[in-house]
């Protein structure tokens, strides 16, 4: 179970420092962790993942139930029978409170879709940031193709006056330039 209070109460170790107090290899704490996630109390920091001092003993627990022969499942119905326990987090004490699997495995689902949906609106403002930024180029090529247009029509003005001084001037005048 995430938390992210600091009221919980005790200290917080990652994997590495679990595996020096314990003896436990990394790796097998880590297969703990991934197949009873839901029953460690457990705070992000970044990519860092660092577990209640409670979790020691519940890795010890399924550490032994390991190598007194229980199966995955069996442990799993144990700890949920026994010891599926969270730190209330309205108050400092010790009260206990079980919280379903399944309502566990929606809040980390409801996690990591309000995660995608904050990295899609990200993706949705910078694409409308580009938006504007053609809008604001394509009203400048407009005025430009209506600049161009305007002088386009004072030139056509221009050459069609002197074709038309060019034909009344005389074939003499035309031939010395005067």
């Amino acid at each position: 179970m995430m938390v992210d209070n600091d009221n919980v109460v005790g200290m917080w170790y990652l994997i590495k420092e679990i595996a020096n107090l314990t003896g436990i290899a990394e790796n097998t704490l880590r297969r703990y962790a991934d197949l009873f996630g839901e029953f460690f109390i457990v705070k992000k920091y970044g990519r860092s993942t660092k577990y209640n001092e409670n979790s020691i003993e519940l890795f010890r627990n399924i550490f032994s139930m390991y190598e007194e022969g229980y199966s995955t499942e069996e442990i799993r119905e144990k700890l949920t029978k026994e010891n599926m326990q969270i730190l209330d987090m309205q108050s400092n004490s010790h009260e206990i409170t079980t919280v379903p699997q399944q309502l566990v495995s929606t809040l980390t689902g409801i996690e990591s879709a309000l995660q995608g949906i904050k990295e899609e609106m990200k993706k949705a403002n910078e694409n409308r940031d580009e938006i504007e930024k053609l809008k604001n180029e394509f009203q400048e090529f407009r005025m430009q193709q209506e600049q161009i247009k305007v002088e386009n029509e004072k030139l056509m003005k221009y050459i069609t006056e002197t074709r038309e001084e060019e034909k009344k001037k005389s074939i003499w005048s035309k031939l010395f330039n005067k």
